[in-house]
């Protein structure tokens, strides 16, 4: 089976926040940070409440009332720009370039203009698929895009990946509701 397709900045964005709300060490970060920001308002309000300040405790109170609701969606939008300003640094040279992938009885083949690479199948971790991409995980932590929608057929990169995965023992993941929150 031989696909060929280009990924393009929406490509890489959309790995790395789906990696990332599945990094169990992000998922705490972000959670630390909601309550210590949380937490710190909360302390000026205790401050500001034993000092007898009413104005600057009704303040800090309206401040923390709003972080607690609000930081979650600041914590997206700051993870978001985050992996847009690295992939525009890390794959500049990459995006829009044409990739053309082989999938045979014993490894994928990988070409594009900056050389090859063969990956063994018993390298695969997992495979993922969630509405628009498929990413073939690799052992070594690395990932292969597939975007269905630039695909000719993508029901039948599908059929085969999940025959291989269910040959093979490996774990095929469907989450076609995922989006990042």
């Amino acid at each position: 089976m031989t696909l060929t397709y280009s990924l393009d900045n929406n490509d890489y964005l959309q790995h790395q926040l789906y990696l990332a709300s599945k990094s169990k060490r992000i998922k705490n970060k972000r959670f630390k940070s909601w309550i210590a920001t949380t937490m710190f308002f909360l302390s000026l309000v205790l401050l500001f409440y034993v000092s007898n300040n009413e104005v600057l405790t009704s303040y800090f109170i309206v401040i923390a009332f709003i972080n607690l609701i609000l930081y979650p969606f600041y914590s997206r939008y700051h993870y978001k720009k985050h992996y847009q300003t690295y992939i525009d640094d890390v794959y500049k040279n990459r995006l829009g370039e044409t990739l053309t992938v082989i999938f045979n009885d014993t490894t994928i083949d990988m070409y594009d203009k900056a050389g090859e690479a063969k990956i063994n199948l018993s390298e695969i971790g997992e495979i993922a698929e969630i509405k628009d991409y498929i990413y073939v995980r690799i052992k070594a932590g690395v990932s292969l895009i597939i975007p269905k929608v630039k695909l000719n057929d993508a029901d039948s990169v599908i059929i085969y990946l999940k025959s291989f995965a269910n040959d093979s023992g490996i774990s095929y993941n469907t989450e076609l509701n995922w989006r990042w929150k």
